[in-house]
C-alpha cells in the first residue's frame, strides 16, 4: 500500500481519481481503487441514474499507471510520467455513483523511452473499461 498518492502524482482534489494503490513485489502489475462519491463533481444525471463518465476512468488507469513506472530501473522517482496514447479502449458498462471502482494496470512492453501498459476497470467483479495505456516519463 501506497501510503501517500500525492507524494507519486501531481493531481490534486478534484482531479485525483484514485483513492486506493497496492504494489506487487515486481512493481510491474498495481492494483488500486477509485472510490465514486455521491457528490462527486463529475457524476452526471443520465435517464435518471447518477453515471461517472467512463473515459474519467482511463485517467483513473492512467494515474495508476505512474505507480507501475515509479519502481522500474531506468525510471527516476522525481520524473512525471504523462500519457501518450490509448489503444484499444472499450466501455463496457455503465459506472455510476457509489461504485467502487477496482483498478489494475500491467506494464506489458517497454522500449525507446515508452511503456505499454495494459489496464481494466471493475465494478462488483465486473469489467467496465479496459484497453492500453501509452506512457513516457519526462
Amino acid at each position: 500500500m501506497t501510503d501517500n498518492i500525492e507524494a507519486v502524482l501531481p493531481h490534486r482534489h478534484p482531479f485525483l481519481f484514485i483513492t486506493e494503490v497496492k504494489k506487487t513485489v515486481d512493481s510491474i502489475k498495481v492494483e488500486g481503487a477509485y472510490q465514486i462519491s455521491h457528490d462527486n463533481m463529475y457524476v452526471v444525471n443520465i435517464n435518471g441514474e447518477k453515471q461517472f463518465p467512463s473515459v474519467l476512468v482511463v485517467e483513473s488507469l492512467a494515474q495508476l499507471s505512474a505507480f507501475a513506472e515509479e519502481g522500474q530501473d531506468n525510471a527516476d522517482s522525481q520524473e512525471l510520467v504523462f500519457l501518450t496514447g490509448l489503444q484499444d479502449m472499450q466501455f463496457l458498462k455503465p459506472i455510476y455513483a457509489g461504485d467502487l471502482v477496482k483498478l489494475k494496470v500491467e506494464i506489458i512492453r517497454r522500449r525507446r523511452g515508452l511503456t505499454l501498459i495494459e489496464g481494466t476497470a471493475s465494478v462488483n467483479g465486473d469489467i467496465v473499461v479496459r484497453g492500453k495505456i501509452k506512457t513516457k516519463p519526462s
